[in-house]
């Protein structure tokens, strides 16, 4: 076993009870602590440092140079305390230190934590004496920052005298010769007085007393402001509009009495109630007045042969109230008085039977005996001007299965839905209750359907409330696409009115890159409010040119801010996980795109789909040398038209759009679908590749092989698949992924040839050779290839490292075998014991890969950490080391 022993010397900065202060940065390197770790007590903290480490992140958007001033010194970058307990793999205990990321050729930041081939260094802190110790350290694997993990057999503390004061140098009394932290540290207030106690209040201000009652530190009101303007008070306004006022300013106001006769008083009170409103109602039907002006104020019976009543009552007008009534506002006072009079003369003798029923003449349900009006007046449906129409030969439905006004229900054969292009109404019925089917014309070529919606138009809808007779915008709530398309039956699952229109969605992605692009985004469009939904799941976004990287305390760092409708994104996960978008504005469908020459990184606006050939217009066409999505691609042949595995644009897809021109475009979308066509989702379930965000394409024109469609073509760089696609004819083309991350490693660089491969019905493999030309990123290639006149026959046992690795949460294990043979694949942990047996039978001549997704015999998830993998045939006995990181 080989040893190396490192002396630690104590540097000036010294952490007391280890306190990590670097924010983690995604990236990480593994110490392995063995349980033959001696000398320290059950208590003691460990510390992980590097001592010329990133001392603090270095962002570009924040005004850092990073090319000046990023500052390096002692970092503490893992920290955990030491149980004397050891797990079943001999390992005491695992600490992730915290590993610098620089971003700076992106310009992006360069954040802080250990530095890549720095020294391992460990310092220990003994709780018992209150003093940091340093270390001599037997190291077995690793030693620096950027192995795989470092493996510490063994640790003795070198002792040193304590030399006590404040160890924190953000303390105004820090002691840089102090090794021992005796709690004496003092910090500046926000005065900057040493060990003061001032604080900023929540308005800002030092020592300040905050904001006023009431009021925000703007000075805003925070309650109710009365309409007298005052923060808090409590003046209304009166029922004749008057602030504070005592509701005598009406411009009518007249306390008037009649006396007339019933046959029997009333002596009950509900009646009592009911014939105060009833005549309330009858007076203001008798006088034309609107309703409730008329006020009964007292009822007096009197009895002598008959019983009189005498009932005391107010009209009350205002302006606007007194304009709907036939009076004269310059005589009107005058003028109720001479008609209640005469009503008194009409009723001298006796009330009438008071008759509920609609009063209004120009109702439809209009009761000519009605004296008393219950509001039960029903009046036809009309339907606003602007929402008439033309109808036209090409149509489409919208089935609208609910609506609602601000979550009421919209009223049957009232209220009216429209459709319209921009101003122009192109369709509009009555509501009939769910399933309402709204007609949306298209135009036909005829005068009178000009400026009426094209396939592809997503039209607008309004909805007419008829009870405040207004017109409003409404949002159509659906998973499907709005687009118009002649005879298409589009569903809505309800049209909220009153109500800003947005789309939520998800997108589905997978661990790794994903090649995504956005067809509604919310008015937030920062990266950081984007990728919300993710979490801590998400590694990183990448556009074209841009970068951004999620920091935990910094938030997205790098130069990427915005996420646009335009463009497309590489979205890297460490685990599979949907993103949700809420709160969305679809984009315009008409989106325009502004391309360069070369390759351009753009989005697809609709969540539908078109094909290639459609999707891109005819008079730009020809500028087109290639579109590239993620793991798919497609190229134009002058006789077939496009050839590829990418037949179609989708929506949440980003796309490389290749062309040897700079000119504007946006999609046609005229044979554009609703639905996602995908042909693509599962191209790589039965040779598995990471996906990555450098890939190629070599399109196979011709091939000199007896190759049977359903056959693979396998893309290898050395041992390492590449990528894998299944054979559909000339023009099949292969991915050959290229090295981005950790995660593909042995991935092809600039420069590699990749082995092409074909394995037949039977599982063999042959190699089909020709003029290959090297691998570059973004680049499609177009290849002749002829089967090798000596079959792909492996001249040894072979096992490669399994990539990615570190891995999270699977890794593949390649392995080559030069003759039939019964075959195992086993791992184990580092203690020797064994994990799972992922290969145990016959096996035929030829190269292999084997997936293992990191769970035992039981299909549990193991843990963190070091494990072996091992090959055994009959001939040969071969192994390997990876790491498992979470």
């Amino acid at each position: 076993m080989l040893k190396r022993f490192i002396l630690l010397t104590l540097f000036s900065t010294i952490f007391a009870q280890f306190e990590v202060n670097v924010n983690p940065t995604g990236e990480s390197h593994l110490v392995v602590l063995l349980d033959s770790v001696s000398g320290i007590e059950v208590g003691d903290q460990i510390g992980i440092f590097d001592a010329s480490g990133v001392t603090e992140s270095c962002i570009p958007d924040l005004g850092c140079n990073t090319s000046a001033d990023v500052q390096y010194g002692e970092v503490l970058v893992a920290a955990g305390t030491w149980d004397g307990q050891s797990n079943e793999q001999g390992t005491a205990m695992e600490l992730s230190s915290i590993m610098s990321i620089d971003l700076s050729d992106f310009n992006g930041p360069i954040l802080n934590g250990a530095v890549d081939g720095n020294a391992v260094i460990i310092k220990v802190y003994d709780v018992s004496e209150n003093i940091i110790l340093d270390t001599e350290l037997t190291i077995d694997n690793g030693g620096e920052f950027g192995d795989f993990f470092t493996v510490i057999s063994e640790i003795n503390v070198i002792s040193v005298d304590p030399i006590y004061g404040c160890t924190d140098t953000s303390a105004c009394n820090y002691n840089p010769e102090a090794n021992t932290n005796d709690d004496s540290c003092l910090y500046d207030d926000c005065n900057g007085e040493c060990g003061g106690d001032a604080v900023i209040d929540e308005c800002g201000e030092c020592n300040g007393n905050g904001p006023e009652e009431n009021f925000d530190c703007d000075g805003n009101c925070i309650i109710d402001v009365d309409c007298n303007g005052e923060c808090g008070g409590d003046a209304v306004i009166d029922e004749c509009g008057e602030c504070n006022g005592d509701g005598s300013s009406c411009e009518v106001y007249i306390e008037l009495a009649l006396t007339t006769t019933l046959d029997e008083p009333i002596e009950d009170e509900e009646e009592l109630q009911q014939f105060e409103e009833d005549f309330e109602s009858y007076m203001e039907v008798e006088l034309g007045l609107p309703d409730g002006t008329v006020e009964v104020t007292n009822i007096i019976f009197s009895e002598t042969r008959e019983v009189g009543v005498t009932i005391e009552f107010s009209v009350t007008l205002t302006d606007e109230e007194l304009s709907e009534t036939d009076f004269n506002p310059e005589t009107a006072e005058e003028d109720i008085e001479s008609t209640v009079s005469e009503v008194e003369d009409e009723i001298e003798d006796g009330l009438p039977e008071f008759i509920l029923g609609c009063t209004d003449d120009s109702a439809e349900n209009y009761d000519s005996n009605a004296n008393v009006d219950d509001g039960s007046c029903e009046y036809e449906a009309q339907a606003p001007a602007e929402f008439s129409f033309n109808a036209s030969t090409l149509q489409a439905f919208y089935f609208m299965i609910d609506a609602n006004i601000d979550g009421e229900p919209l009223e049957i054969g009232q209220d009216y839905i429209a459709a319209f292009n921009g101003d122009l109404c192109v369709g509009s019925i009555a509501w009939e209750g769910p399933y309402t089917t709204v007609p949306a014309m298209g135009t036909d070529g005829e005068g009178y359907s000009d400026g009426y919606l094209s396939t592809g138009d997503v039209p607008i809808f309004k909805i007419y409330d008829a009870s405040e007779d207004s017109i409003i915008e409404a949002c159509p709530q659906t998973e499907s696409s709005l687009a118009f398309s002649n005879l298409e039956f589009i569903y809505v699952d309800m049209l909220n009115g009153n109500q800003s229109c947005t789309v939520s969605y998800e997108i589905d992605m997978h661990y790794g890159a994903n090649l995504v692009s956005f067809h509604a985004l919310p008015d937030d469009v920062s990266v950081g409010n984007v990728m919300e939904s993710l979490g801590d799941v998400v590694t990183g976004v990448i556009g074209e040119g841009v970068a951004a990287s999620p920091n935990p305390v910094l938030g997205w760092v790098g130069s990427l801010s915005e996420i646009s409708r335009t463009s497309g994104y590489w979205i890297k996960l460490n685990t599979a996980m949907p993103i949700e978008i809420t709160g969305a504005t679809p984009s315009d469908p008409n989106l325009s795109y502004d391309l360069h020459y070369g390759a351009n990184l753009i989005s697809f606006p609709i969540p539908g789909s078109v094909s290639v050939g459609d999707g891109i217009p005819d008079d730009v066409e020809g500028y087109f040398t290639g579109v590239i999505g993620e793991g798919v691609a497609a190229s134009p042949n002058p006789v077939l038209g496009w050839v590829g595995s990418l037949s179609e644009f989708e929506g949440t897809k980003g796309y490389w759009a290749k062309v040897d021109g700079a000119f504007e475009f946006s999609f046609n979308l005229s044979n554009a679908s609703n639905n996602r066509q995908s042909s693509y989702e599962s191209l790589n379930d039965s040779y598995g590749f990471t996906q990555s965000t450098q890939q190629a394409f070599y399109f196979i024109e011709n091939l000199d092989a007896n190759i049977q469609k359903g056959d693979w073509i396998l893309a290898y760089n050395d041992d390492v698949l590449v990528g894998a696609r299944q054979w559909n004819g000339i023009f099949t083309d292969i991915p050959a992924m290229g090295y981005d991350s950790y995660a593909t490693a042995g991935y092809c660089q600039d420069n590699d040839i990749p082995k092409i491969v074909w394995v037949d019905s039977d599982g063999n493999e042959n190699l089909l050779v020709g003029d290959i030309p090297s691998w570059s990123n973004n680049e499609l290639f177009y290849v002749s290839l002829e089967l090798e006149s000596n079959s792909l026959i492996p001249t040894d046992y072979s096992l490669s490292q399994n990539y990615p690795n570190p891995f999270n949460p699977s890794t593949t294990i390649s392995f080559s075998l030069p003759s039939d043979n019964h075959t195992i694949l086993n791992i184990y942990d580092i203690s020797g014991k064994l994990i799972n047996t992922l290969l145990d039978k016959n096996m035929k001549t030829g190269y292999h890969n084997i997936s293992w997704d990191g769970k035992d015999f039981y299909g549990q998830e193991v843990s963190t950490g070091a494990y072996v993998y091992t090959l055994s045939t009959n001939d040969v006995s071969l192994s390997g080391k990876m790491i498992l990181l979470k």
